[in-house]
């Protein structure tokens, strides 16, 4: 309700928000070493920010179940929103 993200990673709830506007152009390149093969997979619209949730890692309590949003609706992205 409140509009935060979180996104969820094995069993550790990360923080989402929005980082620093881009100055210049960067893009994003996926790299197999051995395999020696280089993907690009696209330019960086907007940078964001992912921390672990600290109130989550210091609590006792499970990582709530991963839901899904209704598709075409408010928030479709894939996630935990709280």
């Amino acid at each position: 309700k409140s509009g935060r993200i979180k996104l969820q990673l094995g069993s550790v709830l990360m923080d989402v928000s929005p980082g620093m506007p881009c100055q210049h152009r960067q893009d994003v390149a996926a790299i197999n070493c051995q395999a020696g093969h280089c993907v690009l997979l696209g330019d960086v619209n907007q940078r964001m920010v992912v921390s672990p949730d600290m109130w989550q890692l210091m609590s006792d309590a499970e990582v709530p179940a991963f839901t899904h949003a209704a598709p075409g609706g408010k928030g479709d992205k894939k996630g935990v929103g709280s």
